[in-house]
């Protein structure tokens, strides 16, 4: 199982040399900065006394970065030297080892994005704007929409390149529309749905479940010619 690790170098090796996954978090910053200054107009910036504009914030950090994985798993199959297809022809890993090296490796350049936004909420935190109790209950379930859209992702690359990022995309919205509207109310401005949540995870688990399927089918086939 420890194998999928060769999976994860190679990918991994790809997304750091790609000049576009730097202009991405470039631009994954600069909205994020522009939030704060649009928040503020007539203030001082980066005032973060206004919870209402961290919430935006949040959400961006929620959104981008996932819909960002999910762009990056659809085309996960052509990543890298080594092509999914010789991985499953011509290695002896396993369907499960190639997904989750692929998987990782995507969850692992989200990660180096998100933090590269931690100093906005470190200073959020010390200048007042929310409480760390409130700000951590949500980022702890960051990882989970994170790992749900680069399974979403990986299955929609399945299909042919555009109908897969139409799907995605038609993904991402009902996912934001289902983010707003799973609230209960604006009381607990950093408030998130559990059964919303727990939904996201189950759709995820099974778009993973049903790439890895195929993954087997195609394993099989390689080894049949």
């Amino acid at each position: 199982m420890k194998r999928f690790r060769f999976v994860l170098i190679n990918d991994l090796k790809a997304y750091m040399e790609d000049k576009a996954i730097v202009r991405t978090n470039l631009l994954y910053l600069a909205i994020l900065f522009v939030i704060l200054l649009v928040g503020w107009p007539g203030g001082a910036p980066f005032d973060f006394q206004r919870p209402y504009v961290f919430l935006a914030i949040t959400y961006a950090q929620i959104i981008l970065p996932s819909y960002i994985g999910g762009r990056l798993a659809v085309r996960s199959s052509s990543v890298g030297d080594i092509r999914v297809g010789d991985w499953l022809k011509y290695t002896p890993l396993s369907p499960v080892e190639i997904a989750l090296g692929k998987l990782l490796a995507i969850f692992l350049c989200l990660l180096l994005m998100f933090s590269s936004s931690l100093p906005l909420l470190i200073l959020c935190y010390f200048i007042g704007g929310v409480s760390l109790k409130a700000s951590l209950t949500v980022y702890c379930l960051l990882p989970i929409f994170f790992i749900s859209f680069i399974s979403f992702g990986l299955l929609f690359s399945l299909v042919s390149h555009d109908f897969s990022v139409f799907i995605l995309n038609l993904s991402s919205f009902l996912f934001v529309l289902g983010l707003f509207l799973s609230r209960t109310g604006w009381r607990n401005l950093f408030y998130l749905n559990p059964r919303f949540v727990l939904f996201i995870l189950i759709l995820s688990t099974f778009a993973f479940s049903v790439f890895i399927r195929d993954f087997r089918r195609r394993k099989k086939l390689a080894y049949e010619d």
